[in-house]
């Protein structure tokens, strides 16, 4: 058995009410839940009389405490408990021998939760897991609603003609689709983690010379930038192909979490304005040719008809 010395040190991690009663009925001990349920303070209850702090104490705690002095099972009974500011604790309570330290026997006795105060509890504890229940199904609603817009958001993307690639707030790469891939001759699984600059060279197309990563110019400025015009991307490989379009910020309420690059390659379309401008010259070039022979027609027409009005000339 414990001695009275270290019942605080082990009852105080007990949320029940505890009071250590000596066979003369005087309280040895009390755990901080009996204090703070009594609300007397603790110098104000050890070594007083059980019967003090229990309604009509002298007649009912003699009896109450003969009845367990001897019994090392909690025998169940009930006391109306004197309260600070005069108040009253009607409880349920039991006790029972529970320690002997030099010759003295103490009782243990605990407060027991009435039949009201457990239900009351019970209900209360049932609403906060039924509201628990509500929050997590709700979390997990909106969880699966962020998965599948993420996953058609994904599809779209990795559907679409052009190269897209998405990176964290530091320019680290986190996301390619195919096409990005295709151009930048760069896996996915490779470029992650890589800084964009890593996978994405850009140069001017007439100077040779490195352009500046249009990420950089989203995170300085924080809005929409477009690529410059005569932009080469140089692939993993060394192959060069013109490219043209913009990057953008992934705002979150007025935080960057990223960037999405959005870009095409226009080889095609720079043989259409090509072959489009040969076009245009040839046309000219044939329209220059058309007037110089109209002008030598009327030349010569002008020349016949005034021979033919001067027929002696000669």
């Amino acid at each position: 058995m414990i001695a009275a010395s270290q019942f605080r040190q082990i009852a105080d991690v007990l949320p029940e009410p505890l009071l250590l009663v000596s066979a003369g009925g005087c309280i040895v001990a009390a755990n901080a839940a009996a204090i703070a349920t009594i609300g007397w303070r603790e110098e104000q209850l050890l070594g007083r009389p059980l019967a003090e702090v229990v309604k009509d104490g002298t007649s009912v705690v003699p009896e109450f405490l003969r009845l367990r002095a001897r019994q090392r099972h909690m025998v169940p009974g009930r006391l109306i408990f004197l309260t600070r500011n005069d108040g009253e604790l009607d409880t349920p309570c039991e006790a029972g021998l529970a320690i002997k330290e030099g010759g003295q026997s103490h009782l243990l006795l605990r407060f027991r939760d009435n039949p009201a105060a457990v239900q009351s509890r019970f209900r209360i504890l049932n609403d906060r897991i039924d509201a628990l229940g509500r929050e997590i199904h709700k979390r997990r609603l909106a969880e699966q609603a962020l998965a599948e817009r993420e996953q058609w958001l994904r599809t779209t993307l990795t559907s679409i003609g052009d190269g897209v690639i998405v990176t964290d707030s530091g320019g680290g790469v986190t996301w390619m689709n195919p096409v990005a891939e295709q151009l930048s001759k760069w896996n996915e699984s490779e470029a992650k983690g890589r800084q964009l600059t890593d996978v994405f060279r850009i140069l001017h197309e007439s100077t040779r010379r490195p352009i500046e990563n249009p990420v950089q110019k989203v995170l300085r400025t924080g809005r929409i930038v477009g690529l410059g015009n005569h932009t080469l991307l140089v692939a993993r490989d060394g192959s060069e192909c013109p490219i043209d379009d913009s990057a953008a910020p992934i705002m979150d309420q007025g935080r960057c979490l990223g960037i999405v690059l959005v870009f095409r390659d226009v080889t095609a379309q720079r043989a259409s304005d090509r072959a489009l401008r040969v076009g245009r010259r040839e046309l000219q070039h044939r329209a220059e040719q058309l007037a110089a022979t109209d002008r030598r027609k009327d030349e010569f027409l002008a020349t016949l008809a005034h021979e033919l009005r001067n027929p002696l000339a000669p």
